[in-house]
């Protein structure tokens, strides 16, 4: 996917011109003035104490300012590129450290594996809303579960930014942490999250959430077993 075809994916339907200002009482967590990559935040950590990143980043981009404080998360899953054993840990840090509650969820996979539903599971063992939950199966072809959530991301950028949501893209694929960097130049917040491994950390100026490392055969077993949790009758 070329830069251009994506920008023109992620512009709204009426482009917003004016420019706010972000409302206190909630850092801006959006790409830092400098060129310098981001540092990441290792889940479970405070702000205070961080996992440095290698140098080299992509140029700045020139941003909008946030409308107002998030009120919620909307998670974007590329379920091809995530082990869905990360979900506890993933929801532990939106609930716990940084307050909010999940909005929404986009995720996308092939049936390879059964990716869709052992996603399907892990969610709802960490008590996801079935009804806030938009699960995509695609064709086991390169980068569909990519272009899947790219496409959902652009469509629902204006309502994330007006809602205002923090928009959470949980992947480390370049394509879909392209269309994030391009969403958040747009006046969304967003933050990307995905599993510590020993590759290279992914090359982008958005905050990030570093997961603690999943075993692949570990995290297989973990979400194949898993059952959702029953609620107790009143």
């Amino acid at each position: 996917m070329t830069e251009t075809s994506m920008d023109i994916a992620l512009w709204p339907a009426d482009e917003v011109n004016a420019e706010a200002e972000p409302s206190p009482g909630f850092e801006d967590e959006g790409s830092p003035p400098d060129e310098r990559v981001s540092t990441p935040v290792v889940a479970g950590e405070s702000a205070g104490k961080l996992a440095e990143r290698p140098e080299g980043c992509a140029p700045a981009i020139e941003i909008m300012a946030p409308l107002q404080p998030p009120r919620s998360v909307a998670l974007y899953i590329d379920g091809d590129n995530q082990s869905p054993a990360i979900a506890r840990d993933l929801l532990a840090s939106v609930r716990h450290d940084w307050g909010l509650e999940v909005s929404r969820v986009v995720l996308a996979g092939n049936d390879h594996g059964h990716t869709v539903p052992r996603w399907l599971t892990a969610l709802a063992n960490e008590a996801v809303h079935e009804d806030r939950i938009l699960a995509l199966r695609v064709q086991r072809k390169p980068e569909a579960a990519d272009l899947a959530v790219i496409l959902e991301l652009g469509a629902a950028m204006e309502r994330h930014r007006q809602g205002p949501d923090l928009v959470v893209v949980v992947s480390r694929d370049e394509w879909l942490i392209g269309a994030a960097e391009a969403v958040r130049a747009r006046g969304c917040r967003v933050w990307v999250a995905y599993a510590e491994n020993e590759a290279v950390a992914a090359q982008t100026q958005l905050p990030t959430l570093l997961l603690p490392a999943v075993n692949r055969a570990q995290g297989q077993a973990r979400a194949a077993t898993a059952t959702p949790r029953r609620r107790s009758k009143a």
